[in-house]
């Protein structure tokens, strides 16, 4: 894809820092604003019930975080999939092209309104671009549609079912004809999570059956990857969770597992921890190595804001980022963090280089 072009009389590229400090600041204001038209419209027009305006206060929420990581790292080139992928969301929710359409424009009013005029019209490039391509971006893509291989298919076919103890039996079945568990892991239930979430975003499968296929692989994971061999201790202890916000937290689970496995001591603090919560911990464990998983890049600020913190209390210690928008944003997290890797392997002897061990 190439890189968007945002531009406005006055200004035309990159959203300044001056621009990028405005609508930071502005964003719970700009949030307020945003919220109050649809809650002003469904008043109108009697279009919304409550349930929905608080499902859509958290969606904006999510889409006002999303801006702020993309004008204050740089993201320009992921704004047409990051758009897309919202647009899935909310579409599979019954909130269509028109929704989307509203929702831009309220963005983008909001943000003239709060804003002094020549930052509003930095901050207005991307969100103009996205209102002039609404009806491309809200349409599902006919290249999203995946081909999983035959295992694959086999294995999300028993979870789409519900059938828990069969989709297990499934996975140990290729264990016993010798695959490693990580192998298993990584071809198999990696993807079909992955087709699982697909079929989500394109309304294929209802709530419930998204909710029941994810809870069965997610069971799957932890019993196959408590299937590695442990191996003797490393006397190394290790932090592994998620970024403050951040609410997927499969790839810090299964780091947590194949490092414990390995044998590394590690404490797993999951998903969504507060800030302060996970730098009480750190200051309490002391580990040699913290490591965590950020998904989404809504959650790049306050990841962000958490490695400064760690550097200051623990100057010492390493850091890693792992998960999706670290690896979009890894030029930048590189001023904040030791590495950014790509899963678990690559974690654990990322890992093993900064403890001083030996990958």
């Amino acid at each position: 894809m190439d890189k968007p072009v945002f531009s406005c009389p006055e200004h035309s590229g990159a959203v300044s820092e001056r621009a990028t400090r405005a609508f930071s600041e502005a964003l719970p204001r700009l949030l307020t604003m945003v919220n109050d038209k649809f809650s002003v419209d469904s008043r109108l027009f009697s279009r919304l019930t409550p349930e929905q305006l608080v499902f859509l206060g958290d969606a904006h929420r999510h889409f006002g975080d999303m801006l702020r990581a993309v004008f204050e790292f740089s993201l320009y080139e992921h704004v047409e999939k990051e758009f897309g992928w919202y647009a899935g969301v909310m579409r599979s929710r019954g909130f269509g092209e028109q929704y989307l359409r509203n929702m831009v424009e309220a963005w983008i009013i909001a943000v003239h309104a709060a804003i002094g005029h020549r930052e509003a019209c930095e901050l207005s490039g991307p969100l103009e671009w996205l209102d002039a391509n609404v009806d491309r971006l809200s349409r599902p893509a006919p290249e999203q549609a995946a081909h999983p291989s035959p295992r694959v298919g086999d294995f999300l076919r028993l979870a789409l079912s519900g059938k828990r103890s069969r989709a297990l039996d499934y996975l140990l079945e290729l264990l016993r004809l010798g695959e490693k568990p990580e192998d298993t892991v990584l071809h198999t239930v990696l993807p079909a999570m992955a087709e699982i979430g697909r079929l989500w975003e394109a309304n294929e499968i209802s709530v419930s059956d998204e909710h029941a296929a994810t809870e069965i692989s997610r069971y799957a994971l932890q019993r196959i990857m408590d299937e590695i061999p442990r191996e003797k201790p490393l006397g190394f202890p290790a932090i592994v969770g998620c970024v403050p916000g951040e609410q997927h937290d499969i790839g810090a689970m299964l780091t947590a597992a194949y490092m414990e496995a390995r044998g590394w001591d590690v404490t797993y603090l999951g998903r969504s921890a507060p800030g302060r919560d996970l730098l009480k911990t750190v200051a309490e464990a002391a580990p040699a190595v913290c490591v965590f998983s950020i998904t989404m890049i809504a959650r790049l600020p306050a990841s962000r804001d958490l490695f400064i913190e760690l550097r200051k209390e623990a100057p010492g210690m390493g850091i890693i980022a792992g998960g999706h928008a670290a690896e979009v944003a890894s030029g930048a997290l590189g001023r904040y963090v030791d590495a950014v890797t790509g899963g678990f392997r690559e974690t654990h002897e990322a890992a093993l280089r900064l403890a001083g061990g030996h990958a």
